[in-house]
């Protein structure tokens, strides 16, 4: 089989995409920017920093559940990227309040609209949309994302290009965010856009016709899904159970993952999630020396990724500077010996299996 192969922009939304998780551990949004500053230089050093990032955090916690910024091209001066970070692996409250209120399903456009989204889905747009603001010495400072669109189309004298991406939580709220300012900027502004998404690894949004009718809205938009990423499959219960056979001796030596899959497939199998149809696939296989579900789960939401669409130069650069942010924490962290050394080893050997080809992972 002829392998599948990615443009040079495509690689670029996923080296964005992955560098929006650059000081995740962090507060301090003018640290966080002038750190994601010098790291685009290093791996995108025509990408230009002109609104965030922005962040957002809760007064019950102690970093940030929320991310955002955006990038000018400097060798296409029409040309724009909005990135959305992932969900923080660090942030208890990202994982409940946007990840995984999937049960409820809230009209997209009020009452009677069959148009539908998770509950989930529906707070992360508002938290991106108006609570997501750069803070005070950091580009773009007080001003909401839409507002800077806004404005930056409006003294535009011709076509403007905003592409949007993200990675994990990011990849379900790129094509949401784009959706929903395309429909609420005035029809003479949104005409002269050229929307382009490259949503990677995210979950479904919502149901069928929110699907079909975001297909229709957003003309260039396009998935991208390694096939043995869990995040891929959710919350769509007929892919989740195809995925089953593939993770099929996990099932087999962890009853928990098992009945917690059949949980969720059980309280959200009337709601209809589905993925848009255009779906480019990320090549990659189950490592077969993990053990360990969970590390299965997450080396594959990874590193598939970063090895098809980032250099191994960048890939380093990227994930080296993650890795030099986790290591003080989990020397620290109320873990077992044997879970830190699993976790080191999956980011170290997961990396080197990732980026440079090495032998398969040990857990």
């Amino acid at each position: 089989m002829e392998p599948v192969k990615f443009d040079a922009r495509e690689r670029l939304m996923a080296v964005l995409s992955f560098c929006a998780y650059c000081d995740f551990v962090l507060l301090n949004p003018r640290k966080i920017y002038k750190d994601l500053k010098k790291l685009l230089h290093t791996v995108a050093p025509d990408q230009e920093i002109i609104w965030g990032p922005a962040i957002h955090k809760r007064e019950i916690e102690i970093i940030t559940e929320s991310l955002m910024f955006m990038v000018k091209d400097l060798g296409r001066p029409s040309e724009y990227t909005v990135v959305v970070r992932g969900t923080n692996p660090l942030s208890f409250l990202s994982w409940i309040i946007q990840d995984f209120d999937v049960v409820t399903l809230l009209p997209w456009a009020g009452d009677g609209d069959e148009r539908c989204i998770s509950r989930g889905t529906h707070k992360s747009l508002l938290i991106h949309r108006d609570e997501t603001i750069p803070a005070r010495k950091v580009p773009g400072a007080g001003t909401k994302i839409f507002d800077f669109i806004q404005d930056i189309v409006q003294k535009s004298r011709g076509r403007v290009t905003f592409n949007f991406t993200g990675h994990s939580l990011g990849g379900l709220m790129s094509p949401i965010l784009a959706l929903w300012i395309k429909e609420h900027l005035p029809e003479e502004l949104a005409e002269k856009i050229d929307f382009h998404i490259f949503p990677f690894a995210g979950p479904t949004a919502g149901n069928r016709a929110f699907a079909e009718y975001a297909e229709r809205s957003l003309t260039s938009c396009r998935h991208y899904g390694n096939p043995l990423d869990i995040a891929v499959h959710a919350w769509d219960v007929e892919s989740l159970k195809e995925l089953q056979e593939t993770y099929r001796e996990y099932f087999q030596e962890s009853s928990l993952l098992r009945k917690l899959l059949e949980s969720v497939c059980e309280r959200v199998k009337d709601k209809g999630y589905a993925q848009m149809r255009d779906q480019k696939q990320v090549p990659a296989e189950m490592m077969t020396g993990i053990k360990n579900p969970l590390v299965q789960a997450a080396f594959q939401h990874v590193f598939p990724y970063l090895k098809i669409f980032c250099e191994p130069s960048r890939g380093e650069k990227i994930v080296g500077g993650l890795w030099k942010k986790l290591k003080p924490l989990l020397d620290n962290a109320s873990l077992e010996k044997g879970e830190k050394l699993l976790l080191k080893n999956m980011i170290e050997a997961g990396f080197d299996l990732g980026l440079k080809g090495g032998s398969k992972i040990s857990a």
